[in-house]
C-alpha cells in the first residue's frame, strides 16, 4: 500500500523578528484517495507571540489546546482559503508552472508565491 506524505509549517511574520513556526501540517493520501491532514500547534510559540497579534489559525479552536487537529478526507479551511479549489478552470496550467503533476493543495501552499489577502501566514517547510 503507498502513502503520499507531505510536511510543512505555518509561519507568521510579525515586526522585524524572523517569521515564527506556529504549527506543523502533514498531508497523507493513500490508494484509495483517502486522505487526511494532520495539524500540530506549536502552543510554546504561539503563547509567546504579542496579545493581539496573532488571531488564530483559520477551522482550527486553538482555544482547545489539543496536541493536533485531524481532518479526514475534507480539505481544512486553512488549505482551502490559500490554494485554489481543484475545479478551477486552468488549474493545469497553474500546475504545469509549478511543475506539479498531482494537485495536492499543501504541496501548492509549499511551492507557491502567492500570498493570502486576510492575514500574513504562510506555509514552507
Amino acid at each position: 500500500m503507498r502513502t503520499d506524505k507531505i510536511i510543512a509549517h505555518i509561519y507568521f511574520p510579525y515586526g522585524c523578528q524572523a517569521p515564527a513556526r506556529v504549527c506543523r501540517i502533514e498531508y497523507y493520501e493513500d490508494d484509495s484517495q483517502n486522505f487526511f491532514y494532520v495539524f500540530t500547534p506549536d502552543y510554546d510559540v504561539i503563547d509567546r507571540l504579542p496579545p493581539g497579534v496573532f488571531h488564530g489559525i483559520q477551522g482550527l479552536n486553538l482555544r482547545l489546546r489539543k496536541r493536533k487537529y485531524i481532518r479526514k478526507n475534507v480539505l481544512p479551511t486553512f488549505i482551502t482559503e490559500r490554494a485554489p479549489i481543484h475545479t478551477r478552470e486552468n488549474l493545469q496550467c497553474l500546475m504545469a508552472g509549478m511543475n506539479m503533476e498531482k494537485y495536492i493543495p499543501l504541496q501548492w501552499l509549499k511551492q507557491t508565491t502567492s500570498q493570502y489577502f486576510g492575514d500574513e501566514m504562510f506555509v514552507a517547510e
